[in-house]
């Protein structure tokens, strides 16, 4: 697998980003921020292989495990390159394992997101009905 980290922020078609400062430190982003690895990948399979091994190394909170700094928590480059490529080689020996780790993350991931907007939605629905109470009661 043809893949390559690093600090640069330039925006390419086939790359993803990881977080490095913070609690959240190795979560993968689609858009960059500031604070952010750059995770660049030869192809789209490589580059879905890639984000949901990091996905899944961020969510079984591998990356706590590199974080350094005693104020802002950070990781460093060579750091996540190394996880990345232990778990790669794993991975890679195991494509259906990855495959159903990918398949139920990615099914998790969505449920969450649904439940996510059904929390928001509540929360629109308790705000307007609060809001009608006194708007009638000031009408009266």
């Amino acid at each position: 697998m043809n893949y390559q980290i690093t600090s640069s922020k330039k925006t390419q078609k086939k790359c993803f980003y990881v977080l490095n400062k913070g609690m959240n430190s190795g979560k993968p982003l689609n858009p960059p921020c500031p604070n952010c690895f750059a995770v660049i990948a030869s192809n789209e399979a490589d580059l879905q292989t890639l984000y949901w091994l990091s996905f899944a190394l961020w969510k079984g909170k591998k990356f706590e495990l590199l974080l350094g700094g005693s104020v802002i928590p950070f990781i460093r480059i060579k750091d996540v390159r190394n996880l990345i490529s232990e778990n790669l080689q794993h991975a890679i020996s195991n494509p259906e394992g990855l495959q159903k780790t990918v398949k139920f993350l990615q099914a998790v991931e969505l449920r969450e997101q649904q439940l996510n907007e059904n929390i928001k939605l509540i929360k629109e629905l308790k705000h307007s009905y609060a809001h009608s109470f006194f708007n009638k009661k000031m009408n009266l």
